[in-house]
């Protein structure tokens, strides 16, 4: 949304700032941490958070008639990281998750642990 009041742009303009930077910092210790695949619950919501504020700058700056094209390509490698992160975590958190079950069934009266 573009504010007739040049003040509130700037303000808007420093938030988004501010976001983006830190939403970067953020996003490159979650890819990289160890513990990724306990953390693929947070991970959807935060790309969905980063994604939006990057978008949301790039909107911003078309409404405002100021264009910067490492904005768009800054956006679509995002897209294109989170997609093979989740590609890359998910068989990952599967293994992880089919070895927290343990189904025990008594077969002619032999119990036998699956899992």
């Amino acid at each position: 949304m573009f504010y007739k009041d040049d003040i509130e742009n700037i303000k808007r303009n420093i938030y988004i700032y501010y976001l983006v930077d830190q939403c970067n910092y953020f996003y490159k210790n979650l890819i990289d941490n160890t513990n990724a695949v306990h953390l693929i619950p947070f991970s959807i919501t935060f790309a969905i958070l980063h994604l939006s504020i990057l978008r949301e700058r790039q909107k911003f700056w078309i409404e405002n008639k100021v264009w910067d094209k490492t904005w768009v390509i800054d956006l679509h490698e995002k897209v294109d990281a989170y997609k093979k992160h989740f590609v890359e975590i998910y068989p990952q958190w599967q293994d992880w998750r089919k070895k927290q079950f343990i189904i025990k069934a008594e077969l002619d009266g032999h119990k036998e642990a699956f899992g």
